[in-house]
């Protein structure tokens, strides 16, 4: 039986406001939209569905998910470097080839069935190829994890997004996607970034839920008027090239 999502309402409502103004008809949302919170198993196993990503996505990447422990080890053994070490530790979810863009979003869905120790975090991970042995990083929960320190994550909730994923190189939604509960990854750092959140999207179709987070109202005030952008000077940034906006 399906676990159904908390929602995450304010969080979501909110971004979207402060979201900036469309590229291309393709929706474009605010920094802050990204989800902040933990995604923990609710069950033996999690079931995740995989569909695909945005024409305009030209990086290769792999969804992994880990454990806080697999996350710890990697990050000790430098796994999250420019350039990737070759004894990572979890779980491969899906991946999507450099420099391919056909087929962006799938006609037949992918879907993955793991074990998971209930009550645990779920650590999903976008691992970027960015082509020439380069790779970028970025995680789920705490947005301290990435480089940018942004939650590059993002939760489309059903109640505020019923048709599913808006995007589709701009023409409509994502098929397939309605009523999901639904993730997308942004997969580039805070300036080149268009802020779309479906570099990489997923759905997690049972055994996980995202907990709850509610801004103090300071950063509510910030994210209202969209003026948390205007700090990223602030943030630490991996070295890296500068991509083309995804």
């Amino acid at each position: 039986m399906r676990t159904t999502l908390r929602t995450i309402t304010l969080l979501s409502l909110i971004g979207t406001l402060a979201a900036a103004p469309a590229r291309a008809n393709t929706p474009t949302y605010a920094t802050n939209f990204g989800l902040s919170g933990a995604i923990m198993a609710t069950g033996p196993e999690f079931k995740a569905t995989y569909f695909g990503w945005e024409a305009t996505t030209v990086y290769g990447h792999t969804i992994w998910a880990f454990t806080g422990a697999q996350y710890s080890q990697n990050l000790s053994n430098n796994c999250f470097a420019w350039v990737a070490c070759g004894s990572i530790t979890g779980t491969s979810l899906f991946s999507k080839p450099y420099d391919v863009t056909t087929n962006t979003y799938l006609n037949s869905p992918l879907q993955s069935t793991f074990s998971w120790t209930s009550g645990t975090e779920i650590i999903f991970a976008l691992m970027v190829n960015q082509g020439g042995g380069n790779y970028n990083w970025f995680f789920s929960g705490d947005p301290a994890r990435n480089g940018d320190g942004l939650a590059h994550l993002a939760y489309f909730n059903p109640t505020l997004f019923p048709n599913g994923m808006p995007g589709n190189g701009g023409n409509g939604f994502v098929p397939g996607t309605a009523g999901k509960d639904l993730f997308g990854f942004e997969d580039v750092t805070y300036a080149s970034s268009d802020w779309d959140f479906n570099n990489g999207i997923f759905s997690l179709d049972e055994g996980a839920t995202p907990t709850e987070v509610v801004p103090e109202p300071v950063t509510m005030t910030l994210l209202a008027t969209g003026l948390a952008g205007l700090s990223a000077a602030q943030f630490r940034r991996r070295r890296r090239r500068t991509p083309p906006v995804e």
